[in-house]
């Protein structure tokens, strides 16, 4: 009855948002969906610091790494559900040049599985499946997703820095909780 105890894990919401004009997806192209499960998720705050896995910022990886070799057109992304929380799933609609399919299914797969070496420890369930799907009417133009795949690579994701006075206590931290990207717009949710 004579000790009060005040604590507080603050935290602010960052929303970036932009607007872009679709375009036609290339001639003699293949459509497919990208999904990223399985992950464990969390809360943003007191799950930051245990390495685990972020749906977005995994595939993001996958379309950066696709977009450079092979020119995949993104039409769709819906990753993550709430803003507090380490995204679990994330889904993509994407286009592909006919003539870079079997080359873009070839190394997709082995960046999959570099992918989930990484995660072996911490996200035993991670799923990271490729499928055929329709083909997406509309895309985002190159300079658009040039710029929303590469601000979502450099965005920092988990802990930035642990506190210099209490032992194990995450100081700073930042989770890219949502992104969703279709119909001419981007909206990324951050959880700082």
């Amino acid at each position: 009855d004579d000790e009060i105890d005040i604590g507080c894990a603050g935290g602010v919401d960052v929303t970036a948002v932009a607007e872009y004009d679709e375009e036609a997806v290339a001639d003699n192209s293949l459509g497919y969906k990208i999904t990223v499960k399985g992950l464990n998720g969390g809360h943003s705050g007191m799950d930051i610091d245990k390495g685990l896995g972020n749906a977005n910022k995994i595939m993001n990886r996958l379309l950066f790494n696709a977009y450079e070799d092979f020119g995949l057109q993104i039409s769709t992304i819906n990753g993550g559900s709430l803003r507090n929380a380490i995204p679990r799933e994330s889904v993509a609609h994407v286009a592909v040049v006919e003539m870079y399919d079997a080359a873009f299914n070839v190394d997709l797969q082995q960046t999959i599985e570099e992918i989930k070496k990484e995660f072996a420890t911490t996200e035993q369930n991670l799923q990271i499946i490729i499928e055929k799907a329709d083909l997406p009417a509309r895309v985002m133009p190159a300079a658009a997703q040039f710029f929303l795949t590469r601000a979502l690579y450099t965005a920092h994701n988990g802990v930035y820095r642990m506190s210099a006075d209490f032992d194990n206590l995450v100081e700073t931290s930042n989770n890219i909780a949502k992104v969703t990207v279709g119909g001419g717009n981007v909206r990324i949710e951050t959880l700082s």
